[in-house]
């Protein structure tokens, strides 16, 4: 019984099931590339104008 008791004292956000990765500028839920923590679209206009390090456009050929 004590151990339900401090279970249900335990803030939901404590745990990592119910957090959602977020875009830390856009806030969008879905869509993020895990690296940089940004969605696909803040993603792709901050790599066409240099503004992320280490990307490079795929190549082949």
């Amino acid at each position: 019984k004590l151990a339900g008791d401090e279970l249900n004292q335990v803030p939901r956000n404590a745990c990592l099931n119910h957090l959602t990765g977020r875009c830390v500028i856009t806030s969008r839920p879905r869509g993020n590339v895990r690296r940089w923590r940004v969605s696909r679209f803040v993603f792709r206009h901050l790599v066409d104008y240099n503004k992320l390090a280490g990307v490079q456009r795929a190549l082949w050929g």
